[in-house]
């Protein structure tokens, strides 16, 4: 089929398929182009995206590590201060209790003695009665013993 300027269709079909694929050819390659341009500009976007962020990382870390510092310089100087306060606290309540006990060892003495004295009393009046019941038991031995020789009592 000629349609009057001696191109046929298959003319026509190759010269549409050389079309198409020069076309394609050049549509890949710009867009390989572009592919190339955007990967480069993301890679190079990427790059100063880490690099900001390991900067702000590092800071971040600084800061982290001088708060944390200053956390544990304020708790050891507060665990200082406490266990002072504790010291000092047991220290009083080791001298209170010293002087109860002193005061309770006074206390139990004192009533010692006063059970002691009163003791010593009534062993001193059982004693007094004992010697006047012996010295009566003698008079009465003796005058027993002169009625039985029948001498006369001597007192």
């Amino acid at each position: 089929m000629e349609n009057g300027n001696g191109i046929t269709k298959a003319d026509l079909a190759a010269a549409l398929t050389d079309l198409r694929v020069g076309l394609k050819k050049e549509i890949v390659g710009e867009l390989t182009e572009k592919m190339q341009t955007m990967n480069g500009v993301l890679t190079e976007k990427m790059q100063t995206m880490n690099s900001v962020l390991t900067e702000k990382m590092q800071t971040m870390n600084s800061v982290l590590t001088e708060k944390m510092q200053t956390m544990n310089s304020v708790l050891t100087e507060k665990m200082q201060t406490m266990n002072g306060m504790l010291t000092e606290k047991m220290q009083t309540m080791n001298d209170d209790l010293t002087e109860k006990m002193r005061q309770i060892e006074t206390n139990l003495l004192t009533e010692f003695h006063r059970y002691g004295k009163g003791q010593q009393l009534r062993l001193h009046t059982i004693e007094s009665r004992d010697a006047i019941i012996t010295e009566r038991l003698a008079i009465i031995e003796e005058r027993l013993l002169h009625l039985e020789s029948r001498r006369p009592p001597t007192v």
